[in-house]
C-alpha cells in the first residue's frame, strides 16, 4: 500500500530515546503485560529440546569463538557478530524442527526484508505553531521503519491469546501520553508513505508472520543511553511494543485491512529480540488499527503486548563452552518456533479482497511485468552522478575535438 508524499515522524523500534515506552504505547493503543501468556508455559517441548540442545549452543558458540580483526571498527564486529547468531540460530531451528512441524513445510524465511507501515493518531496536542494555536488536538502521521534479520511467514494466523469481547481487550489502561512527537525527538520527513510486510502481495499464500528474529546492537550498545536495568528493560519493551503494532499492520495490508479499513479478527505475532546471550520474547495481539481520528471512536479495542522481560541465556562463554546455560531460554524459543497456526472458523481472512480468477500463467506475467518496471524505474540520484556534462561533450568527446595535451579524455 502506498500513500502520496507527505511529512510524518519516523518511528523506529531501535529508537535511542529516553521514555519512550508510554509514547509508543500511546501511539499504537497498546497494553503492555509482564510475562508471556500461559499458553507458552504448558507446551511440553522436553523431548525437542533434548535433541536440539546441543546444535543450538554450538550454533552460538561457533560465533563467540570466531578472531575478529582488530582493524574493523567494534561497533560493526558487534553487528556482524550478533546477525551470524540469529542466521545460525534460525538455520539450526528450521532444519531440526521441520520434519515434525506441518507449518514448517510450506514457511518462507526472509533474511532483513523491508517491513514499513505507517497510520494516523487523532489525539495530539498541537505544536503551537501559528497555523495551529486554535487546534485542541492535532492528527499526527506515523511511518514505522524496520528491517528484521529473520522473518518466518506461514500460510495461516495464529490464534488469539484473548478474545476481542474480553474486558481486558476493552478496557485496558493504556498510558496518556498526548504529547508532541516533537518532544520525543522523532524525524519529521517529508516521504511517500508505505506500507510493506516484507514480500509481495499474495506471495504463495505466506501472508501471516510466525516468528521474528532482532539484533539489538542499534538499541542496546557500549555508551547508549540507557544504563540501569529498569532503562534497558524499558527499552526493549518499547521496540517490542513497536514492531509488534508495525509488524502486524503491515502484514494486515496484504489482506485487505486499512487504516479505514479496521481489522475483523485479532492478528498475532512473536517476536524475539537478542545479542545471543540476553534475550527479549514478546507476543503482541493486534485488535485495531483505526486510530485514524475520523474511525478511533467506533473501536475503543486496546491492542495487547506480553514481554517476557530480558533474559541471560548464559552466564560467561569459556573453553568453548557456554557457562551457567538457562535452558528456560532455548525452551522458550522452541516453543514460540512450534506453535501451530489456526485460522478462526466462521471467519473470512481477506473480507475486502475479491477472488482472484487469473491463471497462474496471467499471474506470472504480471509479476514479470511489475517486478520489470520496478527495476527499471527512474532514479533520479543516478541520473544525475552519471549524467555526461555538455562541456565534456564538447571539448572531449566530440569528434572534431582538437587534441590538447591539457585536457584529459577520461
Amino acid at each position: 500500500m502506498e500513500k502520496g508524499r507527505q511529512f510524518s515522524y519516523i518511528i523506529k523500534p531501535q529508537s535511542n530515546y529516553y521514555n519512550c515506552l508510554p509514547a509508543f504505547q500511546y501511539a499504537t493503543r497498546t497494553h503492555l503485560i509482564k510475562g508471556l501468556p500461559k499458553e507458552y508455559s504448558e507446551v511440553d517441548v522436553e523431548d525437542v529440546y533434548g535433541r536440539l540442545k546441543s546444535n543450538l549452543t554450538d550454533a552460538i558458540a561457533s560465533e563467540l569463538d570466531v578472531d575478529r580483526s582488530p582493524v574493523i571498527k567494534p561497533e560493526k564486529m558487534e553487528e556482524t557478530k550478533q546477525a551470524n547468531i540469529i542466521r545460525q540460530v534460525a538455520s539450526a531451528l528450521l532444519k531440526g524442527l521441520v520434519w515434525q512441524t506441518p507449518q514448517l513445510e510450506t514457511a518462507e524465511v526472509d533474511r532483513e526484508p523491508r517491513c514499513n507501515a505507517f497510520w494516523w493518531h487523532g489525539r495530539y496536542h498541537t505544536d503551537y505553531k501559528r497555523w495551529n494555536r486554535k487546534k485542541e488536538w492535532m492528527t499526527i502521521p506515523f511511518q514505522y521503519d524496520d528491517s528484521p534479520d529473520i522473518q518466518i511467514r506461514v500460510k495461516e494466523p495464529l490464534p488469539q491469546v484473548i478474545s476481542r469481547d474480553d474486558s481486558l481487550v476493552q478496557s485496558a489502561e493504556v498510558p496518556d501520553f498526548p504529547y508532541h512527537p516533537r518532544l520525543q525527538r522523532l524525524k519529521f520527513k517529508s516521504r511517500v508513505l508505505t506500507t510493506v510486510p516484507g514480500t509481495w502481495p499474495n506471495n504463495r499464500g505466506c501472508d501471516f508472520p510466525l516468528v521474528t528474529l532482532h539484533r539489538r546492537n542499534t538499541l542496546i550498545f557500549e555508551g547508549c543511553m540507557f544504563k540501569t536495568e529498569q532503562d534497558i528493560e524499558n527499552a526493549l519493551d518499547a521496540a517490542a511494543v513497536l514492531v509488534g503494532f508495525g509488524g502486524l499492520n503491515a502484514f494486515s495490508t496484504n489482506l485487505g485491512f486499512t487504516p479505514f479499513h479496521d481489522i475483523t479478527y485479532p492478528l498475532v505475532s512473536q517476536d524475539v529480540n537478542t545479542d545471543g546471550q540476553h534475550w527479549t520474547f514478546s507476543v503482541y495481539q493486534l485488535n485495531t488499527n483505526g486510530l485514524h481520528p475520523d474511525f478511533s471512536d467506533d473501536s475503543p479495542a486496546r491492542n495487547l503486548c506480553w514481554t517476557s522481560g530480558n533474559l541471560r541465556l548464559y552466564e560467561a562463554y569459556e573453553n568453548g563452552e557456554l557457562k551457567g546455560l538457562n535452558d528456560d531460554v532455548l525452551k522458550t524459543l522452541l516453543r514460540f518456533m512450534i506453535r501451530k497456526p489456526h485460522a478462526p472458523e466462521g471467519v473470512e481472512l481477506r473480507p475486502f479482497l475479491g477472488v482472484d480468477t487469473r491463471t497462474d500463467e496471467e499471474k506470472e506475467a504480471t509479476w514479470k511485468e511489475l517486478r520489470s518496471k520496478y527495476d527499471n524505474r527512474f532514479n533520479m540520484h543516478q541520473a544525475i552522478k552519471s549524467e555526461v556534462p555538455m562541456w565534456v561533450r564538447i571539448y572531449k568527446l566530440h569528434p572534431d575535438a582538437p587534441l590538447c595535451p591539457t585536457i584529459r579524455l577520461t
